[in-house]
């Protein structure tokens, strides 16, 4: 329950008002969290049928790092060219349409199934897109470099990083080679070319998957998708084709098992870009205000 929806209840359970059926309303939430859920594996079943639906859900989850795998997919099915999400407080009564809400799944208090395993229940939300608002998006998009992507790339690395005049049986400007955990990079002059590369690499030290099956590479890519996407690095190098056999014939559940470890290695990486472009930005910003 969020915070409106409890101080509601609260005040009208309170003053007795027996205009308000608290079954009904216990019964509609119900429903609610179900349709979500609904919706969440009809979502991930679709999207997998097709790779610019696929992609499409890459793009909202990039934009939504924070958001987990399934209200990811709930904003896909919902609203796919969301930007900036929040609930009706955080508007501060700014919203102008209220007929078409998100519904994002919230957790709520934890249960002991009958098997005695501690589970999270998840509560259905209603947020407003700043499409739903008079609010003009004022938000400043931080520009970097590309030698500035590359920092970001390589900053904190997992890996050790050896430069190298070229890789052995290879015409990639970057290889990660897992036997001895080395990254090599290419020396080269087009760190525009560099940077999908590497960041496939890297895609695969934090998967942890380099055994060449299709489905491996194509996690690998959709990480490295995300981050270029996340941080308008070219994707035209990071190879998203076709949707593998096997992850098409998955059930729901699978598939969203899929997701969240492409989700969990887009935020290992993202953690340590953000950390460094963050810290460039901070610096940007005290030298403007010395000035």
């Amino acid at each position: 329950m969020n915070d409106i929806e409890d101080v509601v209840s609260n005040v009208i359970n309170n003053d007795n008002n027996k205009g308000f059926d608290k079954e009904k309303w216990i019964k509609q939430k119900n429903e609610d969290r179900q349709k979500a859920y609904d919706m969440i594996d009809k979502t991930a079943n679709d999207i997998v049928t097709n790779i610019d639906k696929y992609k499409v859900y890459l793009d909202v989850q990039s934009r939504f790092d924070k958001y987990s795998v399934g209200n990811g997919l709930l904003i896909t099915a919902q609203m796919p060219n969301a930007t900036k999400i929040k609930d009706y407080q955080d508007w501060k009564g700014a919203i102008k349409d209220f007929k078409n809400p998100i519904i994002i799944l919230e957790p709520s208090s934890q249960y002991t199934r009958a098997d005695k395993t501690v589970a999270t229940s998840y509560n259905p939300k209603k947020m407003y897109d700043i499409s739903h608002t008079n609010i003009k998006d004022k938000t400043v998009e931080m520009n970097y470099d590309d030698k500035l992507k590359l920092a970001g790339l390589l900053n904190e690395s997992p890996v050790n990083v050896k430069i190298v005049d070229s890789i052995e049986n290879s015409n990639q400007y970057a290889q990660w080679n897992k036997n001895d955990n080395v990254l090599y990079i290419k020396k080269c002059e087009n760190i525009k070319e560099l940077l999908p590369e590497l960041a496939i690499e890297y895609a695969k030290v934090s998967l942890g998957e380099i055994n060449n099956t299709e489905l491996d590479n194509f996690k690998c890519n959709s990480v490295a998708y995300m981050i270029a996407k996340k941080y308008d690095i070219d994707t035209s190098k990071i190879k998203l084709d076709t949707i593998p056999y096997s992850l098409s014939n998955m059930e729901s559940r699978e598939i969203r098992n899929e997701l969240e470890s492409v989700k969990t290695a887009m935020e290992d990486m993202n953690s340590r870009m953000s950390k460094k472009l963050e810290e460039v930005a901070k610096k940007q910003k005290n030298k403007e205000q010395v000035r």
